[in-house]
């Protein structure tokens, strides 16, 4: 009898302590219940669109698992990959076409963010970017951290609040732009930006990278959440560029210019067309970095403000 009351009275410990204390789980691909996931990210405050399950299944060829805590209250995606430098091991890798992953969450507290944490650390990491939120990763991990830039701006305003903030050199660059009689269309395809891009990039883009950008940007139009814009001169393209359009956020994904677009100012155009279009929207225009001085002053010109997020590179 003492034994039966006993061996009862563990089962209820054990049952208690993983329902109050084992709240974060890791669940392998597999196991995970998309829509489960893909609700928790979509009211996430901090929402990322490269976090949707589907986004992440392109990028990652279905590799990756995720934390979650409690029946998807919060998750923390994990991208896979093999690592060449590492004997082929399996790690945690922030994918590319994929600036921000990290914990989402519409509210947890204090002590169930350093639980994810914790989770967290005892993974294998090689590199993994947390986003503009998750600022508590900073106390967390403190010298694994680095701070990268992103620029952004707010589209709720009329145009012309928002022409004011311009630069001077990036109005000269728009008016440069108008006189060359630049024109902008939809009417392209990835094949036109692949070409461009192949004949002005500094560096050579892999053809497996380029098959990745390709069957990504098709499925972003297809969702009818992103196209790709082209700048033309006398009936000759210039600059080719692909937005995500989503309800909340611009995100200015790919581009590729030619000398005579550089030289023209087509990609300021191109852009300034684009606040055109969707100012006095409740959207963020998203430049998507960076780090580079002249790229960064070139999106601060538009009077972009720095968000920035949190690159973890395991020591």
């Amino acid at each position: 009898m003492v034994l039966n009351t006993t061996l009862f009275l563990s089962s209820v410990f054990y049952l208690l302590y993983f329902c109050f204390v084992q709240k974060i789980r890791k669940i392998k691909y597999k196991e995970i219940d998309f829509k489960k996931y893909d609700l928790c990210i979509k009211n996430a405050k901090n929402a990322r669109f490269e976090a949707f399950s589907w986004y992440l299944n392109l990028i990652t060829n279905k590799n990756w698992n995720v934390l979650v805590l409690n029946d998807y209250q919060a998750v923390l995606p994990l991208p896979i990959q093999r690592v060449k430098r590492k004997l082929l091991k399996k790690m945690v890798v922030q994918p590319h076409y994929c600036q921000q992953l990290g914990v989402f969450y519409n509210q947890i507290s204090k002590k169930e963010k350093e639980l994810f944490l914790d989770f967290f650390k005892k993974e294998d990491v090689l590199q993994y970017q947390f986003n503009t939120d998750n600022t508590f990763v900073l106390d967390a991990f403190k010298e694994q951290i680095t701070i990268k830039n992103n620029y952004v701006l707010d589209l709720s305003r009329p145009y012309n609040e928002i022409q004011k903030n311009y630069k001077k050199g990036l109005k000269q660059n728009i008016k440069k732009a108008e006189k060359a009689t630049l024109t902008i269309t939809k009417d392209v395809d990835f094949n036109a930006f692949k070409t461009l891009k192949q004949q002005n990039s500094v560096h050579k883009i892999k053809a497996k990278d380029y098959k990745k950008m390709e069957e990504l940007t098709n499925a972003i139009i297809q969702k009818g959440t992103g196209d790709f814009f082209a700048v033309y001169q006398q009936n000759k393209i210039t600059t080719v560029a692909f937005y995500i359009i989503t309800k909340k956020r611009i995100i200015y994904l790919l581009s590729a210019t030619n000398q005579t677009g550089k030289k023209n100012g087509a990609t300021a155009f191109l852009m300034d067309n684009i606040i055109k279009n969707h100012c006095q929207q409740p959207k963020i225009l998203d430049f998507e970095g960076s780090s580079i001085k002249g790229i960064a002053d070139f999106f601060k010109s538009f009077g972009a403000t720095n968000e920035p997020y949190y690159a973890f590179i395991k020591n």
